[in-house]
């Protein structure tokens, strides 16, 4: 059976090929196409599809723990970094992480790699560690300014 399905990858990209080499552009090359693409499909219908699909695993579950989901924790993670730093478009940012960050999460439900509260428990992770790391970053700037600016001023007094 994989062999079949190698063969019938190799036949429609030398099918393809073929077709787009011999014919010149324009219309034949479109047809040919259209006629390989039909050639094809009645090649890949002839066969009862339960018989094509018996044995195959489409999707292998992980066999370790996939608490919290990693590709949510860090695309989540990418997208709140980046929003940070894009502090003049901010708006325009916000609605396309999101969604980006809305679809990856959706993909590993989908997927079935993940369950529901695995994409959630790795979306807040990494909404805390960001979060945390960033409040940490603006105090230890913020400490180190006004530091800076008390001993440049405590230096004036004294002059």
């Amino acid at each position: 059976m994989r062999k079949w399905a190698f063969l019938w990858s190799l036949g429609l990209i030398v099918l393809i090929a073929g077709a787009w080499m011999v014919c010149p552009v324009g219309r034949c090359r479109v047809g040919a196409m259209d006629r390989a693409g039909l050639g094809l499909a009645h090649a890949w219908r002839s066969e009862p599809l339960d018989a094509l699909m018996q044995g195959i695993t489409w999707l292998s579950m992980p066999a370790d723990w996939s608490y919290p989901s990693a590709h949510a924790m860090q695309v989540t993670a990418l997208a709140i970094a980046l929003f940070l730093v894009a502090a003049q478009r901010r708006a325009v940012w916000s609605g396309l992480l999101g969604m980006i960050v809305l679809w990856v999460g959706l993909s590993r439900i989908y997927l079935q790699v993940h369950f529901p509260s695995d994409v959630i428990a790795g979306t807040l992770a990494a909404i805390g560690w960001v979060g945390g790391l960033h409040l940490l970053i603006i105090r230890s700037v913020r400490g180190h300014s006004s530091s800076r600016a008390g001993s440049h001023m405590a230096g004036s007094h004294m002059a």
